[in-house]
C-alpha cells in the first residue's frame, strides 16, 4: 500500500502569508515526513503508465510560493519528485508561484496539474460552467508547460458525479480527492489522500502507510464527520463556519 499526500504551503510566519496557517508545515517537518516515504513519483505518470498507483506520492495543492521557494529545494535535495495542483487563473499573483517558477519545477522532473481555472468548490457548479473550469485550466497548462495535464485536485475536495464525467471526457485520468485512505481499486475515477495538517507528525505519515494503522482510521473518521457537517449545512454555509472556527484558534 503506498500513501499519497497532500501538502500545501510549506514554512512558517511570513513565508506563509496568504496561506491557510492550519495547512501549513514547517520546513524541518516537511524534510522529515517526506524522508520516511523513501520515494515519491507523480500520481501523472503512475496513472499514464495504466499501472495504477504502484509508489508513493507527494503532492501540493494551491500553488502557494512557498512550493518552489521551500518545499522545491527540499525534494530536490532527497531525491525526491512530488505533483503540484495549481489553478491557472492564479498563477502568478501575489503569493502564489509564477508560470517561469513552474516551468523551473517541471525541467526538474516535478509535475504540474489541474486545481481547477479557479479555486471554486465543482460540486456547486453548473454541467457548463464546470466544464469551463476543467478545461480552461487544462489547455492553459499543457500550452504554458507543454506536459500533459491527466490529473484533477478538485479545490477544497468538493466534487460529485457530474465534475467525475467531466472531467473524464476532458482527458483527465484521475481526481486526487480529499479523503483519506490507501489507493485500493485500479479502477476507480479518484485517489485518496492523506491531509498533512501544521500538526501532523513525521510518526503519523510513517503509519499512514498501514491501512489499519490507528492514525489512518482516525484521518478516516476524521473526514467522514466533515463529511456530514458538509451535507447538513452545504458548502457556502459549512466553509463561513470553518473559517469562523479557525479563525478563532491561535
Amino acid at each position: 500500500m503506498h500513501p499519497v499526500l497532500m501538502y500545501h504551503a510549506i514554512g512558517s510566519g511570513p513565508e506563509i502569508a496568504g496561506a491557510d496557517p492550519h495547512y501549513a508545515v514547517a520546513e524541518a517537518a516537511f524534510a522529515a515526513q517526506i524522508a520516511v516515504l523513501g520515494t515519491s513519483v507523480a500520481l501523472a505518470r503512475q496513472v499514464g503508465d495504466g499501472a495504477g498507483i504502484q509508489a508513493p506520492c507527494i503532492t501540493f495543492d494551491d500553488g502557494h510560493v512557498s512550493n518552489y521557494r521551500i518545499a522545491l529545494p527540499i525534494l530536490l535535495a532527497a531525491g525526491l519528485g512530488a505533483e503540484f495542483y495549481v489553478n491557472s487563473a492564479t498563477v502568478g499573483r501575489r503569493g502564489q508561484v509564477s508560470w517561469s517558477e513552474l516551468r523551473e519545477m517541471a525541467a526538474h522532473g516535478m509535475s504540474v496539474q489541474s486545481h481547477a481555472h479557479h479555486h471554486v468548490l465543482l460540486s456547486d457548479l453548473a454541467a457548463h460552467e464546470l466544464r469551463a473550469e476543467l478545461e480552461v485550466s487544462k489547455k492553459t497548462i499543457e500550452d504554458r508547460l507543454g506536459q500533459p495535464v491527466v490529473v484533477l485536485a478538485p479545490p477544497g475536495g468538493r466534487y460529485n458525479r457530474l465534475t467525475v464525467a467531466i472531467a473524464e471526457e476532458l482527458g483527465y485520468r484521475r481526481l486526487a480527492v480529499s479523503r483519506p485512505g490507501l489507493w485500493q481499486r485500479f479502477d476507480a475515477p479518484t485517489v485518496p489522500r492523506f491531509p498533512i495538517y501544521a500538526s501532523t507528525s513525521t510518526a503519523t505519515v510513517q503509519r499512514y502507510r498501514r491501512r489499519w494503522s490507528r492514525d489512518t482510521l482516525r484521518a478516516r473518521l476524521r473526514y467522514q464527520l466533515t463529511q456530514l457537517g458538509q451535507q447538513a449545512l452545504g458548502n457556502r454555509r459549512y466553509e463561513r463556519l470553518r473559517n469562523a472556527v479557525f479563525a478563532s484558534t491561535p
